[in-house]
């Protein structure tokens, strides 16, 4: 779980305030523990400490509660750097992390209520997966799963690189889809979308409003044809589009028969 209590004047973030952010790295953090028996590592970069309160999980070795220094750099970069900066810290100095085949990274304020459906999918025997939803150019990173040692290659090879101009222009999320798609070094790295869009609850820090489920199915399907291109991988590019296909024709069945309202395609 990343998280930034206190943004301090961050580029592009509408959520500012450390008092309603901190309440919901709370509700967040309780929901995991109560919810799963999942090991988790809560790394905070502003030195906001509430490890007091988790005590009984730290010492059991079930929490583990990292914070630092790790917000004093130019706002103008924006907070998808300052995400790189707790991944990084995290990788660097979290024993859960270094000893785990597979990390789930979620943003700390949200809570994905099927996590349980995530944490336990059979695709987690492959060597080397990534999974998260996928847009047009745009690998999501408010959830996805990756293998701690992918993780350290990306945020040493990016990190510096990450210099979000705007709201919509050069954000992790684009450099996640380059360092895919391009990467020599990455290309060992399987990519598997969702194939159920994953049930998150929270507000986004970007806009400050609801947590907008737009990233649908379809649209995983459609933009994984495109990421299979990039790659060169003709024969998985051409079962994503076939995939594309049959729940583009679902979907519109079910909206003639009223079973649904038109969709986000």
């Amino acid at each position: 779980m990343t998280a930034c209590v206190n943004p301090s004047g961050m580029s592009h973030t509408a959520l500012q305030d450390p008092v309603v952010r901190a309440k919901q790295y709370r509700q967040a953090l309780d929901f995991y523990i109560k919810e799963t028996n999942l090991p988790i590592v809560f790394c905070e970069n502003t030195m906001y400490d509430m490890s007091v309160d988790y005590k009984q999980y730290i010492d059991s070795g079930r929490l583990e509660f990292l914070t630092f220094d790790g917000n004093n750099y130019d706002k103008q970069r924006g907070k998808g750097y300052g995400e790189a900066v707790i991944m990084k810290y995290a990788v660097e100095h979290s024993n859960l992390i270094r000893n785990s085949k597979y990390i789930i990274k979620i943003t700390g304020r949200l809570i994905v209520t099927d996590i349980k459906r995530i944490s336990s999918s059979p695709l987690l025997c492959l060597n080397n997966l990534f999974r998260s939803n996928i847009k047009e150019k745009f690998i999501s990173t408010y959830l996805f799963v990756a293998r701690p040692q992918l993780l350290q290659k990306f945020v040493n090879k990016y990190q510096e690189l990450i210099w979000e101009d705007s709201p919509t222009n050069d954000l992790i999320e684009h450099h996640w889809f380059r360092a895919l798609t391009r990467d020599s070094d990455l290309n060992d790295t399987t990519y598997v979308p969702f194939f159920q869009i994953p049930k998150v609850a929270g507000v986004s820090g970007t806009t400050g409003e609801r947590y907008s489920m737009d990233d649908r199915l379809i649209g995983n399907m459609v933009y994984s044809y495109g990421f299979a291109r990039e790659r060169n991988n003709r024969v998985v590019a051409l079962l994503y589009l076939m995939a594309y296909y049959v729940l583009l024709f679902r979907d519109r069945l079910e909206v003639k028969l009223g079973m649904r309202k038109k969709s986000f395609f």
